[in-house]
């Protein structure tokens, strides 16, 4: 899984390259890679490692992924900052993903922790947040900033409505004062 993810972020696959991106936290490959370690050791009932791993992922790239969750190969971080996916989030492969994203539960206090499940080729542009026990399908693209709680049909785009919002107070600067 870790050479899938490596190719979006370097096609050619070079070994240099991918040991400045892993190493020196250059690129948010790192974090991916991270991910995929505590994913490993989680899934092989390694104790311990794949908490640390994910706390360090959390000190290191602000990226706070579950080892318990599902995401598939081709996983491409375009911005870690602020990245929290749930543990019991299920993701398909290929899925790009920006900074400030959500994927979890509506919230954590009904004990159910509820989470999505996204398939494959979706893209999460910056600030979404996928809340609960929805289905966003097959190549979807979810736009900069809006809350989905609800299934998307396979190819959807969702993006923010500026109609939707209402200015209730105005505060208007008069200029000599």
């Amino acid at each position: 899984m870790i050479k899938s993810d490596f190719i979006k972020y370097d096609n050619k696959m070079r070994l240099s390259r991918f040991i400045i991106f892993f190493f020196l936290g250059i690129g948010p490959f790192q974090a991916v890679a991270l991910y995929r370690l505590s994913r490993f050791f989680k899934v092989n009932n390694v104790p311990f490692i794949h908490s640390i791993l994910t706390r360090m992922n959390i000190v290191l790239n602000g990226t706070e992924i579950s080892a318990d969750c599902k995401i598939g190969p081709g996983f491409f971080l375009a911005h870690t900052t602020g990245v929290v996916i749930g543990r019991n989030a299920e993701v398909g492969k290929n899925l790009l993903l920006f900074h400030n994203t959500t994927i979890g539960a509506r919230t954590p206090f009904d004990g159910l922790e509820e989470m999505p499940i996204i398939g494959d080729n979706v893209k999460i542009y910056t600030g979404v947040k996928v809340l609960g026990n929805i289905q966003i399908n097959n190549d979807c693209t979810l736009g900069a900033n809006t809350v989905i709680t609800f299934d998307l049909e396979k190819g959807s785009t969702i993006v923010e409505n500026r109609d939707m919002y209402k200015v209730i107070k105005k505060h208007v600067i008069q200029a000599g004062n």
